[in-house]
């Protein structure tokens, strides 16, 4: 598989630390989506799952941690590696 092929969602509400991580992932050549909003991210993750290859979420957000973004997530999206920073 090629590094072009993988995609990562990166989740945070820090408009600032989102756009350097994205960066940073696109950089390195992967294809990457990145949300202020867990839930737009849930309806983005829930439509687009065989293709997300890992996402990445902050711990402490406005609304909600990581952990309960994580749970947001039905069973069907459980597959996909989940890394909370």
């Amino acid at each position: 598989m090629r590094v072009e092929d993988f995609e990562i969602i990166v989740v945070d509400d820090d408009s600032d630390v989102l756009e350097v991580s994205k960066l940073t992932i696109v950089d390195l050549g992967y294809n990457c989506k990145a949300f202020t909003k867990p839930q737009e991210a849930v309806e983005y993750i829930s439509k687009n799952k065989k293709s997300i290859s890992l996402i990445l979420s902050d711990l402490r957000m406005d609304n909600i941690n990581g952990f309960e973004f994580k749970k947001l997530l039905n069973d069907e999206s459980k597959e996909i590696p989940f890394v909370i920073l």
